[in-house]
């Protein structure tokens, strides 16, 4: 073979080997979820946090972008160069700029930038600790839960620090709100374990000023979440009763946040792990059925369905509403392997979802920021 034709032949082998490892190198991979540069700027959206799988530490946060309806799965770890939740994040609440999430298998609350998903700080907590639920109370402050050590615990927002440990309350709180001046908390006794304990199945009111609990409230068994009506004054609160009596209803029940007086209570089913929404004056619950709704205001009504889930073995996880339009969002944990997916369907128009979107594992919270 000519030399210099040799030559030539192994330079444009050469050639084209560069030009090939350049080109695929620069390709993103379909599969691979690609965040644009801009997205940091958009403020109108969805966070969905989803819980993952006990032991796996597969928790995720999916961002839904409201103006372009474009989901970013797996936000979290994309935004802080592979760093993951954790396991089992049960919560998220925002406050400004920051949102704060209790991470609760990794025994961990952390905090991040709304807007661009960065990671801000952590409080690592030590022992037998479970964060379960947050209530933010003020521009600096905040509660969480634990499951485990049967108490609520003051944060500071700024720095994550603790301000007051150790709050006692009832076995396995969970849920907790603010109204009034007083926090108002879920003590769930977990269901059967604790359900013949003190305080299983009732509702602690803890002084915010004396970090104390100041009363406690009848509810229902395994009681899990409360939500409050600042303006009128009033806490919500569902109880699911015990997975030992599958056949027995659970309730909601009304209270004034000021004289804690019970006003009313409906016996319905609740599914033990759903959330609570208030619209208007109608809260509206899941269950097996799909998402129920409960007028309030009028004093003989009953509890209606006015969402069906079509889909009886996909598990409708957690709802929420949104404040500007009162479009209703649903979190579809399936069969609580799979991924989830998160289903819109737009105010008044229930007989047909308006667009669903593929999440992670778990669906269980739903937040507008």
């Amino acid at each position: 073979m000519n030399l210099s034709k040799y030559i030539n032949n192994l330079l444009l082998w050469l050639i084209i080997s560069i030009c090939f490892c350049f080109f695929y190198g620069c390709v993103k991979d379909p599969s691979q979820s690609i965040i644009p540069n801009n997205i940091s700027e958009k403020v109108h959206g969805i966070y969905v946090l989803c819980e993952g799988t006990m032991g796996y530490n597969n928790s995720t946060l999916s961002k839904l972008d409201l103006d372009t309806l474009l989901i970013y799965n797996d936000y979290f770890f994309l935004q802080n160069r592979g760093i993951k939740l954790g396991d089992i994040a049960n919560d998220i609440e925002i406050i400004g700029d920051t949102a704060i999430v209790a991470v609760s298998g990794s025994k961990t609350i952390l905090s991040f930038n709304v807007k661009t998903g960065k990671i801000i700080k952590y409080l690592n907590l030590t022992g037998n600790r479970y964060p379960r639920k947050i209530c933010i109370t003020s521009d600096s402050t905040a509660y969480f839960t634990d499951l485990y050590a049967n108490c609520i615990c003051k944060i500071n927002i700024k720095d994550l620090t603790i301000i007051h440990d150790n709050i006692t309350v009832g076995p396995a709180p969970e849920g907790i709100t603010f109204c009034n001046g007083f926090l108002f908390v879920a003590n769930s006794g977990y269901g059967d374990y604790f359900a013949n304990k003190p305080k299983a199945g009732t509702i602690s009111v803890i002084d915010e000023k004396m970090n104390m609990e100041i009363a406690n409230l009848p509810c229902g068994p395994d009681v899990i979440q409360v939500i409050s009506d600042k303006k009128k004054n009033l806490i919500y609160a569902a109880y699911s009763n015990l997975p030992s009596k599958p056949d027995s209803l659970g309730g909601l029940v009304i209270y004034d946040a000021v004289s804690f007086k019970e006003i009313k209570r409906w016996r319905c089913k609740i599914w033990q792990l759903t959330e609570i929404a208030k619209l208007g004056d109608s809260i509206l619950f899941l269950n097996e059925e799909g998402l129920g709704a409960i007028d309030t205001k009028n004093n003989s009504s009953t509890p209606q369905i006015i969402i069906k889930n079509n889909k009886p073995k996909e598990l409708w996880y957690t709802v929420s509403v949104n404040p500007n339009n009162n479009d209703v969002w649903i979190g579809n944990a399936k069969d609580f392997q799979s991924n989830g997916e998160l289903i819109q369907f737009k105010y008044g128009l229930y007989s047909s979802a308006t667009a669903n979107y593929k999440v992670g594992v778990n669906p269980g919270a739903i937040i507008f920021y």
